[in-house]
Formats: C-alpha cells, sequence, structure tokens
C-alpha cells in the first residue's frame, strides 16, 4: 500500500483507530502527528508505525477543510518576526518565508515563501487555460514558444522568452517535463517564476553593491 507525505491516515491500533497527519514514509514505517480533536491541532509528538497498521484515510474535500494543513501554526506577532527576520538577513538562501496569511483550516497563522498573486492575473487564468493546436514536442523551440505566447500575451506576463527559457531549465529536468508540469500547474509555476525573478534581482543588488 502506497503512502505519501502531508496526507491523513488512519492508525489502527487494537481495536480503536486515530487519525494522524504522515510526516515522512520510509520502506516499512510511517512517521505520523496524530490529530487532536479537542484542540483541533496536531500532536507535538511524532509517531512511528509499521504500514501494517496504517490504512489511507481518503477523505472527502469537505473533510479535509476542517483539519489543520500540516503547517506549524504560530501567533500572529511571531508569524510577523519571522518574515521580518527573513528580508534582514538574506544571505541564507532557506530563508524564503516574505509573507504572512491567516489559515482558516487552523485557526492560527503561517509564513510563506510564495508571492500574492493579482487578482486579474487568477481570472485572467481561469478563463484562458492552454489550448494546443494539436501534438507539441517540447524540446523543439518552436513549440516551447507557444507555451512562451500564451503567458506572454494572453496571460500578461511580460517575460521574453530568453528570461522564460531559463526559467523553464530550473523548473524540470528537462525542457519537456518543465512545460508539462507547467501546464498541469501554472499558479505552481507562476509562484516559482516570481521566486526566480526575485533571487536574480537579489543578485544583481549584491553586485551593485
Amino acid at each position: 500500500m502506497r503512502f505519501e507525505v502531508n496526507t491523513w491516515v488512519w492508525v489502527a491500533l487494537s481495536n480503536n483507530r486515530k487519525l494522524a497527519f504522515v510526516l515522512a514514509v520510509r520502506k516499512h514505517t510511517v512517521m505520523v502527528r496524530y490529530y487532536d480533536v479537542i484542540g483541533h491541532k496536531l500532536s507535538a509528538n511524532r509517531e512511528v508505525f509499521t504500514k501494517r497498521v496504517v490504512l489511507p484515510a481518503n477523505l472527502e474535500r469537505e473533510q479535509l477543510e476542517k483539519l489543520p494543513c500540516g503547517k506549524r501554526p504560530l501567533a500572529l506577532n511571531r508569524a510577523k518576526m519571522i518574515v521580518a527576520t527573513n528580508m534582514i538577513f538574506k544571505d541564507i538562501e532557506q530563508r524564503l518565508e516574505r509573507r504572512v496569511y491567516n489559515c482558516h483550516r487552523c485557526r492560527a497563522f503561517h509564513t510563506t515563501a510564495q508571492f500574492r498573486l493579482p487578482i486579474a492575473f487568477m481570472k485572467t487564468l481561469a478563463e484562458n487555460p492552454y489550448q494546443s493546436d494539436g501534438y507539441e514536442n517540447y524540446l523543439k523551440i518552436s513549440h516551447r514558444k507557444r507555451v512562451w505566447y500564451w503567458w506572454h500575451h494572453t496571460l500578461g506576463v511580460k517575460v521574453p522568452f530568453a528570461l522564460f527559457e531559463r526559467i523553464v531549465a530550473e523548473y524540470g529536468p528537462t525542457p519537456e517535463k518543465a512545460i508539462v508540469r507547467i501546464k498541469l500547474d501554472p499558479l505552481a509555476f507562476m509562484h516559482f517564476m516570481m521566486l526566480f525573478l526575485y533571487k536574480e534581482r537579489l543578485k544583481r543588488s549584491a553586485t551593485d553593491a
């Protein structure tokens, strides 16, 4: 049976079963945090169980919306302090948190490295999904240009093709796989693109200084 990180499972011990959040999956074991129903949070303790007593929860979307998302819950002041610290000390690339948001699932605040996407872009994307004219081989530049044209002209993300190619090279092991990922989840690529441009700007600022 296959288990994935950041999903919910049932841990069945004896005749009792408890809901838990998967933190790590190994060959024969699964590491989880139990869900505390009364406190509406994940337990601070990590537990490791053999896969024989773990079952996928297969919860509906409505049920998932009532459970914590799995990220570390923070007080508002603590979350703001983390973001402020990361904006001051930029020498460590792992410090990417730049925004605070309220999570209705956790009833707390989280930090994130993702940028807030403009509502106009979200609306344009929903109204204009990528339409392929036929078979496309993304190993060919001309076919990748079709996807770039969609981003540049239809979605209004004015990135030159040469820069788009650099970002695509970082986004996947091959241009073909990167473009497929872009088509499957354009929002994830938009976040990646903005983070790429943000890092490039930091590099230029450090060079100019």
